[in-house]
């Protein structure tokens, strides 16, 4: 299973992997990125991906607005204009406006806030992805 990790905060990793390891097992191939210019390369290293997971602030900054050129929007905006496949998308960012921005653009895409996935790596596994 091959999953692309968007976010810039390192600790956010180490909680996405855990969570990832609950709900999936241990095999799986991580790609991170921390920006916008480094996701485009990871995602053109690849014919496609399983999962993503997309934070919409980057950049350490928070309630960024969709149109700044370094946010997880951006980047969903390229997976739509290249052609990307995936299978699903979860976005986990706290901005809620930037994650529905995403959401309405990317295709098989859910907003699922980084908090609940931290509850999820804390406590015991469940599931928490829908089916689409």
């Amino acid at each position: 299973m091959k999953i692309f990790v968007l976010d810039d905060m390192p600790g956010r990793h180490m909680i996405i992997k855990r969570w990832l390891v609950l709900n999936l097992g241990p095999h799986f191939e991580y790609i991170e990125a921390t920006d916008v210019e480094s996701a485009k390369e990871r995602l053109n290293e690849h014919e496609s991906f399983d999962m993503l997971l997309l934070d919409h602030d980057l950049g350490e900054r928070t309630f960024v607005e969709s149109s700044d050129p370094n946010t997880g929007y951006q980047v969903a905006k390229y997976i739509v204009e290249q052609g990307i496949k995936y299978e699903i998308a979860i976005v986990h960012s706290q901005n809620v406006w930037g994650a529905a921005n995403i959401v309405q653009i990317l295709p098989r895409s859910e907003h699922i806030p980084i908090h609940m996935l931290v509850q999820a790596a804390i406590n015991n596994p469940y599931p928490i992805i829908s089916a689409h």
